[in-house]
């Protein structure tokens, strides 16, 4: 990233996909909440239906992997900045500073 970018960054962590539905379920235990736009079960290994839901883990991965749609990957990349959003600005909520 310094070479790259410029940038320096102090603290990262680096998660496969177990480990990014472990930590949305220990920082988020009610889960995170998502307007569902659609109904979604191909290939994300969990059904979701359209509407308003708090979703954990597992969920949030597939919403955010979704791409069997007319959106395809555009859509996709679109609920990942949305999920990574949601989760950040939840993350940087002052009850996770000590």
């Amino acid at each position: 990233m310094k070479k790259n970018l410029d940038i320096d960054p102090e603290y990262y962590a680096i998660l496969d996909f177990t480990g990014f539905e472990k930590m949305i379920d220990e920082l988020e235990p009610d889960g995170v909440p998502i307007d569902v736009e659609k109904d979604m079960s191909a290939n994300i290994g969990v059904s979701l239906k359209k509407g308003n839901h708090r979703l954990n883990g597992k969920e949030l991965l597939g919403y955010a992997r979704f791409r069997h749609d007319a959106e395809g990957d555009f859509g996709r990349v679109r609920r990942q900045q949305t999920s990574y959003a949601i989760t950040e600005e939840g993350i940087s909520e002052s009850r996770y500073i000590t």
